[in-house]
C-alpha cells in the first residue's frame, strides 16, 4: 500500500469507514445497542 497513490488510499479509507459505520448502525452487530439519536 505504500506505493499507491493518494486517491487509491482515499478509497481504501471510504471502504474502512463505511465498514464500521454499517457495524454500529445493523442490527447484527451493534444496531441494538446504539441509540436512535445516532441511528438518525
Amino acid at each position: 500500500m505504500k506505493s499507491c497513490g493518494k486517491r487509491f488510499h482515499d478509497e481504501v479509507g471510504k471502504f474502512r469507514f463505511l465498514n464500521e459505520l454499517i457495524k454500529v448502525v445493523s442490527p447484527k452487530y451493534l444496531g441494538s445497542r446504539t441509540s436512535e439519536k445516532v441511528k438518525n
